[in-house]
């Protein structure tokens, strides 16, 4: 197959895919996009909260189904090729899940530092509040009970690496 060829291929299949994203997404109406990933959260997990990494334990196995499909079947096999467009959706899905959760850290630590030097910035703009100090670093309770030890130790190096590289 002609490169040209796949690529026009390629092109068809992700609109196909598209329109197909649209007519799905308007069977839920109004509601939340990713309300059955945090439904499926809050089944998984009746004790933690419906969160990102939650949503995204329920996508795995959403996703499952279909990857055990597409293996326990030869290439002709009956809806292996819609299977690999729901792992395909399932894929970007996760991206956007991903994303999302990368932001809401990013925001609730950049809040934290606000609320913390009395400021609207980010940690970098904060020098003037943080001089005298070693670092300032902002980040949830729960976030930080999700970290391991080996984790906290290369932030704190990391803190120390650039409070030493101010200083210099």
């Amino acid at each position: 197959m002609r490169k040209d060829e796949f690529l026009n291929k390629f092109r068809k299949i992700l609109d196909d895919m598209w329109e197909l994203v649209q007519k799905k997404n308007q069977q839920y109406g109004d509601m939340d996009a990713l309300a059955n990933f945090k439904t499926g959260a809050q089944i998984m997990y009746p004790n933690g909260p419906a969160d990102f990494p939650g949503m995204y334990k329920v996508l795995q196995g959403y996703m499952n189904k279909h990857v055990a499909h597409v293996y326990n079947n030869c290439i002709d096999g009956e809806k292996v090729r819609e299977s690999l467009g729901d792992i395909v959706v399932y894929s970007i899905i996760g991206m956007i899940m991903i994303d999302a959760d990368k932001e809401r850290r990013e925001g609730a630590t950049n809040e934290a530092c606000a609320k913390e030097n009395e400021c609207k910035c980010c940690c970098d703009d904060c020098e003037t509040k943080k001089q005298g100090s070693v670092g300032v670093f902002a980040i949830s309770k729960e976030d930080f009970e999700k970290m391991g030890p080996d984790i906290i130790g290369k932030v704190i190096a990391k803190i120390i690496e650039k409070e030493t590289k101010g200083n210099e």
